[in-house]
């Protein structure tokens, strides 16, 4: 026992000094948390993931519908409406602003810089607490129930009773007691009331009621007794729950609850501190008790191998190595298992009923098993993350532990072997350093260099027209651009940087939007608020040159043309097997269109081959470098590349209301047209999130697909979604170009 008391002590002190530098460093460090926030866009995700939702839609339609909108289109409406305005006035660039502050002062509370706090809710608060909206809810009730008149103080008397019984057993009364008699006797309706309703009302509750009988308001008095009973009754309630002693059978449900929970379970706030304990006492004053506890194992370790240096060496370089090891095996046995995200694995998912339909027409019923969305699925993508972080910062501590001990102990061995005791030490403190710099990707072998177009080598044989790709309708109504209601969560070079590689768009001259409100502010006398409302409808009331990218008014949020293209162009720089296609809902000459292409330097990616004897391979456009298609829907003359487009496309109808009225019926275009635009999505006042991701989904988009395939006789070679960052089109796309399998929830159980 003597001779392991050194080397156990080293052992657990370098533990200890290990637990507070991962805890110091890892744990309590802001970045930790950002970092794993940023690098799953939870920001974005909170509108794209969470909101959008059509679980959560389902649920925010029902509680619109109590509201007042009876249909399923004003419903949709509605709450499309409320999160783009929610998107508009909390965009992710303020979630992000609002996450940082929340963390750092998390970790301050954590670290013991604020002070403590008590979240511990019990029963018998709550039951205190819920009695303030019951009697709003009380007093609402009876201001809207009906009159009940009684002509003599006996029928009144026995309207009463009946008005207290109502209430004794639960129930709000459909109608309140009044008196329209003629012999009115205050005193003996006060007493009545206060004998029936309210006998324990204190002092200050009774001289209400006694002003409003006389005053001839006791139907006010009536109410005012009913509401105070019910308050009485909450606090007797709370009385009786904090006394343990209590036995009345009135409230055994609650008790029962009671006495299982003793509070509402494990609070966040209860966590919280539970770890800001833990934390206090792996401080660095603690880190320093494990170096001294380490110190003291070596000294007594070297005591013992006083005449034999080597031996203790050895003997301290197996304890650091042992240190490690251990540090390893508690992280990924004991602490890294009970932190693992459960919502990572697939759980089982009860299908979401409600009067709310959200799933487009040709998708079949979400699958019983598939993994967690929403919230849940970004809150396991972050906690992932946040432990990908702790395990590298376990990994590098476990790497630095063991390879110092194991250089220490091979080298206390190996004396005599100057050279390669020199040689192993060389190789710990790179595999240290490494370590600490992060993963050593630049050993990594390199994948092998394989042409590919649009991202598979697959497709460099296939035909552009026989070639499915993503698309976006209103490509250029991104938040960034469009202030109000925009139909796409990314910038253009975001979409193409996500898989999209056509872009519907629309161009437009700037022209004034003068509204009624601006018309009649031109009349009316000057204000102090006037320059202000000036300044506010600049963008609306005024002429700007040039060329748009802007849908309706451009005065809503524009963008000039060549900007954009600039956007393209760059994407195409940077991506030399990428075939992109621009389907343009021109209001532009093709004049002016194809100066801002010049001026945007695509002329070297302009497709402009004739095309009557059939479309090339993607290859064959990459190996050209005229990888750029351009469509105009007007089809105006213009350039060799400024092709109209329904010469070469035929689509679905573009004016579906909502996604039961998606058809693949004939839209624009021949029926002999070589490519083929499926519009999948809904077109609406606002563009609605939840709808678009039930849409997106890889199986909905697939199966649309294929069945429009059956009625038309071909694949889509365009699908054109909103918000094309929702759902999994990418997936979708590749499936159809027979790149993937297909997706689960396409399977039949």
């Amino acid at each position: 026992m003597g001779r392991a008391a050194g080397p156990v002590a080293m052992t657990v002190g370098a533990l200890l000094v290990a637990a507070v530098v991962l805890v110091q460093t890892t744990l309590l460090n802001p970045a930790t948390y950002l970092e794993a926030l940023d690098s799953v866009d939870a920001y974005e995700r909170a509108y794209s993931d969470v909101l959008a939702d059509p679980g959560v839609a389902a649920r925010q339609s029902e509680v619109i519908g109590r509201l007042g909108p009876s249909s399923e289109a004003e419903r949709q409406e509605v709450r499309a409406a409320t999160v783009q305005a929610l998107h508009l006035v909390l965009p992710p660039d303020r979630l992000r602003a609002g996450a940082d502050t929340t963390v750092h002062q998390t970790v301050a509370y954590l670290r013991g810089d604020i002070p403590p706090m008590d979240g511990e809710i019990t029963v018998a608060d709550l039951v205190a607490w819920l009695g303030q909206p019951r009697e709003v809810e009380l007093r609402a009730a009876l201001a809207r129930a009906a009159d009940q008149v009684a002509d003599t103080l006996e029928a009144y008397e026995t309207l009463v009773v009946t008005f207290a019984d109502e209430l004794a057993a639960g129930r709000v009364p459909m109608s309140v007691p009044v008196y329209g008699g003629t012999s009115f006797d205050p005193e003996r309706i006060v007493d009545l009331v206060l004998d029936r309703i309210g006998p324990l009302v204190d002092d200050r509750t009774r001289s209400r009621i006694v002003a409003a009988v006389g005053e001839g308001r006791e139907r006010e008095a009536l109410i005012t007794a009913a509401v105070t009973v019910l308050a009485d009754e909450a606090r007797t309630l709370a009385m009786q729950l904090r006394d343990p002693a209590t036995t009345s059978r009135d409230l055994t449900m609650v008790r029962a609850v009671s006495e299982r929970a003793g509070t509402l379970g494990p609070t966040p706030l209860a966590r919280l501190n539970t770890l800001r304990t833990a934390v206090g006492w792996l401080g660095w004053r603690t880190a320093g008790i494990g170096a001294g506890v380490v110190a003291a194992g070596a000294a007594g370790v070297s005591r013992r191998h006083r005449r034999r240096p080597a031996a203790a060496a050895s003997a301290v370089g197996l304890s650091l190595v042992a240190a490690g090891l251990a540090a390893g095996v508690l992280w990924a046995v004991g602490v890294r298992g009970a932190l693992t995200p459960a919502a990572a694995a697939p759980v089982p998912v009860a299908p979401v009923t409600s009067t709310a339909s959200v799933a487009p027409m040709p998708v079949p019923p979400l699958p019983t098993t598939h993994r967690a969305g929403g919230a849940a699925q970004l809150a396991a993508d972050v906690e992932a993350r946040v432990l990908d972080r702790f395990d590298l910062r376990v990994g590098q501590g476990v790497v630095l532990l063991a390879g110092a001990g194991a250089v220490l102990a091979v080298g206390a061995t190996a004396r005599r072997h100057v050279r390669p005791v020199r040689t192993v030490g060389l190789l710990g403190l790179a595999l240290g350093s490494a370590t600490l710099a992060g993963p050593p990707t630049a050993f990594l072998p390199a994948g092998p260099d394989v042409a590919t177009c649009n991202g598979h080598a697959e497709l460099c044989d296939r035909r552009y027209d026989q070639t499915v790709m993503a698309a976006t309708h209103n490509a250029m109504s991104s938040p960034g651009l469009v202030r109000v209601w925009p139909e796409q969560g990314r910038d253009l070079r975001g979409q193409l940087d996500g898989g999209v590689r056509a872009l519907l768009i629309d161009t437009h001259y700037w022209e004034p939007v003068v509204s009624r409100r601006q018309q009649a502010a031109d009349v009316a006398p000057p204000s102090p608020n006037a320059a202000l409302l000036a300044r506010a409808l600049q963008p609306l009331t005024s002429r700007e040159p040039g060329t748009w990218l802007c849908h309706l008014a451009c005065g809503l949020g524009a963008r000039p043309l060549a900007d954009g293209l600039g956007d393209v162009r760059a994407f195409l720089d940077d991506n030399p097997g990428e075939v992109v296609t621009l389907i343009i809902q021109d209001r532009v000459s093709p004049a002016d269109t194809e100066m801002a292409f010049e001026e945007a330097g695509l002329e070297s990616y302009l497709f402009d081959a004739d095309v009557d004897g059939g479309w090339p391979t993607l290859g064959e456009m990459v190996d050209s470098g005229r990888r750029l298609v351009v469509f105009a829907e007007s089809g105006r003359p213009g350039p060799a590349w400024y092709r109209p487009a329904f010469d070469h496309i035929q689509e679905t109808p573009f004016r579906a209301r909502q996604a039961s009225d998606l058809s693949c019926e004939a839209g624009r275009g021949g029926a002999g047209s070589e490519l083929f635009l499926l519009n999948h999505w809904v077109l609406g006042i606002v563009p609605d999130r939840a709808t678009a991701a039930a849409l997106n989904r890889r199986d909905a988009v697939v199966e649309r697909a294929q069945q429009c395939q059956a009625e038309r006789g071909r694949l889509p070679t365009f699908v054109a979604v909103d918000f094309a960052e929702l759902g999994d089109v990418a997936g979708a796309v590749d499936e159809l170009n027979g790149l993937a399998p297909p997706a689960l929830a396409s399977r039949p159980a």
